[in-house]
């Protein structure tokens, strides 16, 4: 009878292993950040049509239409910029559909020139938020900008796999100059993550 008890429990405990193991991994979550005068609010709709211009284009070939709501939460005025490429950048985008997993897109990384620097475009676009103010600030291009001091800036781009459903975070960072202007905010804040079906 106490053979018959041992090998229940070891069967249990090996389908139990066998279950865990074969579960998918779960995303990492974001590292925390500090707390912030601003907050970045996304506003969407809950539809868009398939275009493969969806992170790239324009309104009339189908970018997909994102306006970022900035607001200063403090209780003191806070300059930011209403420029948002180069500072409004994508941080992750997570794809599913009826047939996909949700999987994390990965972008491609490709060097970039400007005609005008964004950071030097943002720091003409410095505008000062009384507490408790907002400004809405149209997303352009769906991807993000890295810079680094002394190498060419390099830029990753995503491209939309199809008709599903987007997962989208974003952050707002800027570090360009002050202008003159007061308590301009150079810290890093982060949306919430905000879900759009495409059709």
């Amino acid at each position: 009878m106490n053979r018959i008890w041992v090998w229940l429990l070891s069967f249990l405990l090996a389908t139990c292993c066998n279950v865990v193991a074969q579960q998918p991994p779960k995303a990492k979550p974001f590292p925390p950040l500090p707390p912030a005068p601003i907050s970045l609010v996304i506003l969407h709709a809950k539809q868009y049509t398939f275009s493969t211009h969806l992170f790239d284009g324009t309104a009339d070939n189908g970018r997909m239409a994102l306006t970022a709501r900035i607001k200063n939460v403090s209780s003191s005025p806070v300059t930011v910029t209403t420029a948002s490429e180069g500072v409004i950048s994508v941080a992750s985008i997570i794809y599913e559909s009826e047939k996909i997993r949700p999987h994390t897109l990965q972008p491609s990384v490709v060097p970039v020139s400007f005609d005008d620097d964004p950071i030097a475009v943002a720091s003409e676009n410095l505008v000062t938020l009384a507490p408790q103010t907002g400004q809405d600030v149209p997303i352009t291009l769906i991807n993000r900008f890295v810079y680094s001091e002394g190498q060419d800036p390099t830029e990753f781009q995503y491209t939309p796999p199809g008709r599903g459903f987007y997962t989208m975070t974003f952050e707002y960072s800027y570090s360009g100059f002050d202008n003159n202007f007061p308590n301009v905010y150079h810290g890093t804040v982060r949306s919430a993550p905000v879900v759009v079906e495409v059709k």
